[in-house]
């Protein structure tokens, strides 16, 4: 014997108003759902002006951590060629005093065009009148008259990142070893 099915069929009414109902969702839906598109695409275009904001900003302070060093390395060329302002033997002292007004900087060194180094801070006897001329770095500044860039190495004495930054001088040439760590410190103030 078969069953007969017990469920009422649905009256014309309720189904005129579920169907009311979603007609009446339906354009809620739509209007939500292109909102929705909307913001996310507001959303995307925020999160990308502020990812270019923040590149500009950190290309701006990475430029201006490279250009302080040609800075100082320009300043000491001047003092260094004009040497009725700082007799030789005091350049030493002086090179100290700036080199720790720029902590970014490891070693300045002012070498002449036999390739020797003449003054060095901080002071190291080990580097004083050292020569230098076989280095490529001095090699190529004094080819090029130009500054140079090496690429970057890793000096025992720190073991950090480091650059080393040559210009040339009328003495020879003007380098630096520029500490690349404290690039760090410049990507946090970022975070």
């Amino acid at each position: 014997s078969l069953k007969s099915d017990s469920r009422k069929p649905i009256s014309f009414r309720a189904t005129l108003l579920i169907y009311s109902l979603a007609m009446a969702a339906l354009p809620i839906l739509l209007v939500g759902l292109i909102v929705l598109n909307v913001l996310i695409d507001n959303m995307k275009q925020e999160i990308s002006d502020n990812t270019l904001l923040l590149t500009r900003s950190l290309a701006s302070e990475v430029r201006e951590f490279l250009v302080q060093p040609l800075n100082l390395l320009k300043q000491v060329e001047e003092i260094s060629i004009r040497s009725e302002l700082i007799a030789p033997e005091k350049q030493n002292t002086y090179l100290e005093k700036l080199v720790k007004n720029y902590p970014f900087m490891e070693l300045v060194m002012v070498i002449n065009n036999q390739g020797r180094v003449i003054a060095v801070a901080p002071y190291n006897e080990n580097i004083d009148g050292i020569d230098m001329s076989g280095m490529d770095f001095f090699q190529t500044t004094l080819a090029q008259k130009r500054p140079y860039w090496s690429p970057p190495f890793i000096p025992s004495q720190t073991s950090q990142p480091t650059l080393s930054i040559s210009i040339p001088s009328a003495q020879g040439v003007i380098a630096g070893y520029l500490n690349l760590a404290s690039l760090g410190d410049i990507v946090d103030k970022f975070n």
